[in-house]
């Protein structure tokens, strides 16, 4: 219970501040010499329990205890170890290149595509160009061929005639003196 503040206006008080303490001790004096109610139940649910759990139940609750706060402590600091990785990992990542630096450069590429997608037409009139050209080369090849063989053909048909005609004059010279006089 709450003791009773007064105000001014209650100046006229029955009891001064130290008969009231000592009315106060008295009382709690009084409720201590009572001895408590006996719970029937509450004695019984006592001897329910072994002697081992009343002994050790304690120790045993404290050890779970302290093994869950170690080992959520110990969880605590692995995530901080691997945060303080990622950390590390995302600062030496960041030191790779910068990203305006990647952005001139994914520039320059994109617009060195862009030319070279403008050259796609020119390319295709210098490939169909070389096409034809290749063709041409392979006939002119091809007639190449067919002289080089009617060349040789002459050549040993002249080979023939020259032959002929050095026996033929050899063999002039031979008949008059061997002919009738």
């Amino acid at each position: 219970m709450l003791p009773r503040r007064y105000t001014r206006s209650d100046g006229h008080s029955a009891f001064t501040d130290s008969e009231r303490h000592l009315i106060l001790a008295a009382e709690t004096l009084r409720a201590g010499d009572t001895p408590p109610k006996k719970k029937e139940h509450g004695d019984k649910a006592e001897e329910k329990i072994s002697v081992f759990w009343r002994v050790f139940g304690g120790t045993i609750l404290s050890i779970t205890a302290l093994s869950v706060i170690s080992a959520y402590q110990s969880l605590a600091g692995g995530i901080h170890e691997v945060r303080t990785d990622v950390g590390h990992l995302r600062e030496g990542n960041a030191e790779f290149i910068k990203k305006d630096e990647f952005n001139t450069r994914t520039t320059s590429i994109w617009n060195a595509i862009k030319d070279a997608q403008a050259v796609t037409p020119s390319v295709t009139v210098l490939t169909n160009k070389t096409a034809t050209l290749e063709a041409q080369l392979a006939a002119v090849e091809h007639e190449r061929r067919d002289l080089c063989r009617e060349l040789l053909q002459l050549r040993e048909r002249l080979a023939k005639l020259e032959g002929q005609q050095e026996v033929k004059p050899a063999a002039a010279k031979i008949q008059p003196e061997s002919g009738p006089k």
